[in-house]
């Protein structure tokens, strides 16, 4: 059966808050992260992540914004989830004492045991 794009999907969120993406698969949740990501380029509508046009892809908005997927080839263990959040922060060009900060509290949300692991 095939499935409808995302159509109208009306959001806001205020600065530092936090957002799940729950439904089946096939619903369009991958879809619309990734067109807020400017990793796809919707065929109408717009949208604003940060002040910028995700899909216009601008250094300025990727350096605030990463989006970690949960790939197959992240999956096996906390050591590869820190060295793909390392691989971000360092193309994004994020302060390391920042995502240090951050860290536990993200690999934490992904794995939950064994954080001081690698």
């Amino acid at each position: 059966m095939k499935r409808a794009p995302p159509t109208r999907f009306p959001l806001a969120l205020r600065k530092a808050s936090s957002l799940v993406f729950l439904g089946p698969n096939g619903a369009g949740k991958t879809t619309v992260l990734k067109m807020l990501s400017g990793l796809l380029n919707p065929t109408s509508g717009d949208a604003r992540v940060l002040g910028f046009v995700p899909w216009e892809r601008r250094n300025e908005m990727k350096r605030q914004f990463s989006l970690l997927m949960g790939q197959k080839m992240l999956s096996g263990g906390i050591c590869r989830r820190k060295n793909q959040l390392e691989l971000n922060r360092a193309i994004y060009g994020i302060d390391r004492c920042a995502v240090q900060k951050g860290r536990g509290r993200i690999i934490g949300a992904l794995g939950g045991a064994g954080q001081n692991e690698c």
